[in-house]
């Protein structure tokens, strides 16, 4: 399972202070796709290519190096780091993300100035936390049935849209006992 007293909740509002620090639309997009859109960062982020975002069905398609294809919702608050990369792409380019493209690239270090900038503490666990959140985040919209949320018939709660396996990922009531613990801990309001 881990060592839990590593986990930590990035706020929606932190996430927007690191956005707003970062140094250009691909930073920003690497970021969002990690915090807001639950990508496995390094590993799943070199691999989503323009075509691969179906804007009409709000649909993104990835093929995860560790779980395969899998599909997942356009996040309304991560199209517009879409739209920013999408828009500037070369003719012919075919990925959203063309200067971090090999997945042992160190970009720990990178985001720990770009948090610094923003003038917050760097996290434990940097770039897993950031899609822990995510995950933390929809499963309790899920589970409370949140008006105006989709109820997610795909399975956010249990993890497999963001491609957990059937027996990976916290469940719910894990979920929800590490919110309240990082909820104390990060001063955070409750979920965003």
């Amino acid at each position: 399972m881990g060592n839990r007293d590593r986990d930590f909740y990035v706020t929606r509002e932190m996430a927007e202070k690191v956005l707003q620090a970062c140094p250009d639309a691909e930073w920003r997009l690497l970021f969002a796709l990690a915090r807001i859109g639950g990508f496995r960062c390094p590993s799943e982020h070199p691999s989503l290519r323009l075509d691969d975002v179906d804007w009409s069905a709000k649909r993104i398609y990835i093929d995860s190096p560790k779980t395969g294809p899998r599909a997942l919702p356009l996040f309304a608050d991560l199209h517009p780091y879409l739209d920013e990369v999408w828009q500037m792409a070369n003719p012919g380019e075919k990925y959203f993300i063309t200067r971090y493209r090999s997945t042992t690239q160190n970009l720990r270090t990178q985001l720990q100035r770009i948090i610094k900038r923003a003038n917050l503490t760097s996290w434990p666990k940097l770039l897993q936390n950031l899609r822990a959140s995510r995950q933390l985040m929809t499963s309790i919209l899920n589970t409370n049935n949140v008006v105006g949320i989709a109820p997610l018939s795909l399975q956010i709660g249990s993890g497999k849209v963001l491609g957990n396996s059937s027996n990976s990922g916290p469940p719910v009531a894990h979920t929800s006992a590490h919110l309240r613990q990082t909820r104390s801990r990060n001063h955070c309001p409750g979920p965003p």
